[in-house]
């Protein structure tokens, strides 16, 4: 017999989505999952024939579908920042449209900010340097003594730029800042060169891949790739700043790019084609995943799998991330379980001594902040997953998509006065409200920011005596125009402060 709790859940993010890459190795079976599940659904074709019986004829299989869910604790793997041994949910939860990121931790004083909110997604430009970051969460002017986040993208490293989110200058220990809209300096940072101490999840709109160039090109933004020989379509949407310029983000549009010619195209016009040698999913943004479960005995497996998430909190309970992915079935085989797995040792931290704060557009400064007693939280990103169905696939399926996601989330105050805070009328008017939430400590302290949101429903309920409401919210942009997007939420892990 096959008992539940030796299962282990294997993940492995593929070079190529829809191709399968085994995760049946310690390498990628390193995870404390609590109630891993994978299942298949086999789309079958009824003959509805008409014949001298009525007995039904036999179906004929199509698709193979699967779908795999499991639940991850809130907990880091290191007790010090690090790209390569990152929290346990970090994969999973890139897989399920978020975009990890390199943190810039900035200090500031008390006072140092200006007499606005420095907003998620805020472009700061360092005084002399010039170096340039994005902003990462919320933050209130007239705070105590605080630290900032802020990113130039995934790949920060040894003088390379992700060239997204920033230029390619090094910030220095010059420690004015300022940004379109404020009042110069803008902020004033405490001494000390910034550096990278945390990494940062955000939502993002697109999967994105990593094309190399045999020789340095210059490619702007928006210019359309055409292969010569796969005939596969990308656009340009990005690269990392370098000397050569060998390396370029791309949209994938239709196909997969080989080591193969390419030709660009600008405005409807075919420039010089080039070589590239190398065409692979970029791991920090949005990929397709592989993922296997060992089931004591018998492993299955899914190819291109993505997925959603929700995150919630209970007192006293750690912080859980909850997964549930869609794929394409790959195998079952019987073997034994992975062996030679090595687990980092760490304690996940439970809910207590959390900090919650709550303001609405109204409330400017720190000390208008709103924090409230709630016994439990919840996040559904609620992304939507679709296949892409194509004839031409062996699978009958070219890839998983997500297609949109409509998230929400809850919250159970207590109930106050209107004049503590303005739950009610917030709700009436659908008022754009902010909320901060960190849990845990040390190491294992997680910044949950959620930077835009308006209350979709109030209900009443009893904790103990005491009448609380039952909130949902809806996370969105925080604008009706569409000028602004993917920053309705972030999650910052910086495991030094």
């Amino acid at each position: 017999m096959a008992l539940t709790r030796l299962q282990q859940l294997c993940l492995r993010a593929e070079a190529v989505e829809g191709t399968f890459l085994s995760p049946f190795t310690s390498t990628y079976a390193n995870y404390l999952a609590i109630d891993p599940s994978l299942t298949f659904d086999v789309e079958t074709y009824e003959r509805s024939v008409a014949r001298e019986s009525f007995t039904p004829l036999a179906p004929l299989a199509g698709a193979v579908l699967g779908s795999a869910s499991f639940s991850l604790e809130a907990t880091s793997r290191s007790a010090t920042y690090s790209t390569t041994n990152t929290p346990s949910f970090d994969l999973p939860l890139v897989a399920c449209g978020f975009q990890r990121l390199e943190l810039f931790r900035i200090q500031i004083a008390a006072g140092a900010l200006a007499t606005s909110p420095l907003l998620h997604g805020t472009v700061i430009t360092q005084g002399t340097s010039l170096a340039t970051l994005t902003v990462v969460g919320n933050y209130y002017a007239d705070t105590p003594t605080q630290y900032i986040w802020a990113t130039k993208g995934p790949g920060y490293a040894a003088g390379t730029l992700a060239g997204l989110y920033g230029n390619a200058t090094a910030p220095t220990s010059v420690t004015t800042w300022t940004w379109t809209g404020s009042a110069s300096p803008g902020l004033t940072a405490s001494a000390g060169t910034p550096a990278i101490t945390a990494l940062g999840w955000v939502p993002t709109s697109t999967s994105l891949y990593l094309m190399t160039c045999s020789a340095g090109q210059t490619l702007a933004n928006g210019t359309v790739l055409v292969g010569a020989t796969s005939g596969a379509i990308g656009v340009v949407v990005g690269y990392p700043v370098s000397a050569s310029r060998t390396d370029y983000y791309i949209r994938r549009v239709q196909g997969t790019f080989s080591a193969e010619n390419v030709t660009p195209y600008v405005a409807g016009s075919a420039g010089t084609a080039f070589a590239i040698t190398a065409f692979a999913q970029l791991a920090t943004h949005s990929p397709a995943l592989s993922i296997g479960v060992s089931k004591d005995g018998v492993l299955e497996s899914l190819a291109g799998a993505r997925g959603t998430v929700s995150i919630s909190g209970n007192i006293g309970e750690p912080i859980l991330f909850a997964f549930n992915f869609s794929g394409v079935k790959n195998a079952v085989t019987d073997s034994g379980s992975v062996s030679g797995v090595s687990f980092i040792d760490r304690t996940p931290p439970v809910l207590l001594g959390a900090t919650m704060n709550v303001g609405d557009v109204g409330i400017t400064s720190f000390s208008g902040q709103k924090s409230f007693c709630a016994s439990a939280f919840s996040l559904d990103v609620a992304n939507d997953i679709q296949y892409r169905r194509c004839l031409t696939a062996a699978t009958g399926i070219d890839g998983i998509y997500i297609n949109g996601r409509t998230p929400t989330g809850t919250i159970d105050p207590e109930q106050s006065p209107e004049v503590d805070f303005d739950w009610m009328a917030n709700f009436f008017s659908t008022g754009n409200l902010r909320m901060d939430l960190v849990a845990g400590s040390g190491a294992d302290k997680f910044r949950f920011k959620i930077n835009n949101m308006a209350i979709g429903s109030v209900g009443q309920g009893d904790r103990n005596g005491i009448i609380i409401r039952d909130i949902g919210f809806n996370l969105h942009s925080g604008s009706t125009s569409s000028v602004s997007g993917d920053n309705e939420m972030c999650i910052i892990w910086d495991p030094s402060v």
